[in-house]
């Protein structure tokens, strides 16, 4: 079954408080460049076939020492980017702490179909993204594959897997049990998680090939 490296971005200038102008050009601090590196380093030890990235700034950056280190194919077209679940407007020029309020309410109205603006994803749209992520790698040819990714579609991964499930549809309990399950399980910048996923079976008919780029 392959084994999946879900690596989250280093540390951000939105992880330190500083505003930002939207979700996806977020830039690393110099700690974050760090932490590129080393993880870089920690890679070329457990050598992926694969390496897949977020399209968003703050972990292209990460995987770029990677991918320069690392002579692996390169995928940048999985939709493996953060759940964005704010409107646009919302996140211009504000911070973690300006956006508190409104992503407590947020979650504490748990809808799953609730798109709150534009440049928004709903809770099932987000879970089910991962969900087609989870089945695209699954069905890949490659063994070992890491992913710069973000700490909600990380966790979302794992609990997908954890709870075994059989369908990528949510209610309003699962929203809420999931919010839970965040914050039980911080993910820390520049971490690597590593999770078996496993194969399609042949039954199910040809194993799909993600194309390097």
């Amino acid at each position: 079954m392959p084994i999946v490296l879900l690596i989250r971005h280093g540390e951000s200038e939105s992880n330190i408080g500083l505003p930002s102008l939207s979700p996806e050009l977020v830039p690393l601090t110099p700690n974050g460049r760090f932490q590129a590196e080393c993880i870089a380093q920690r890679l070329e030890a457990h050598r992926p076939d694969l390496i897949v990235t977020s399209s968003f700034l703050r972990s292209k950056e990460t995987a770029e020492p990677a991918k320069n280190l690392l002579n692996v194919p390169i995928v940048v077209d999985l939709p493996v980017h953060e759940f964005t679940y704010l409107a646009s407007w919302r996140n211009e020029y504000s911070t973690i702490k300006d956006r508190k309020p409104i992503v407590e309410t947020y979650w504490e109205i748990a809808e799953p179909h609730l798109l709150d603006g534009p440049g928004a994803e709903s809770f099932q749209q987000f879970i089910k993204r991962v969900w087609d992520v989870k089945e695209q790698l699954r069905a890949s040819q490659y063994q070992r594959i890491a992913v710069f990714t973000h700490e909600q579609f990380i966790l979302a991964f794992r609990w997908i897997l954890d709870q075994e499930r059989d369908s990528p549809y949510v209610d309003q309990d699962d929203m809420r049990e999931f919010r839970g399950y965040l914050l039980a399980n911080p993910v820390a910048n520049g971490e690597i998680m590593s999770l078996e996923v496993p194969k399609v079976s042949s039954s199910t008919g040809p194993m799909l090939a993600l194309s390097g780029a």
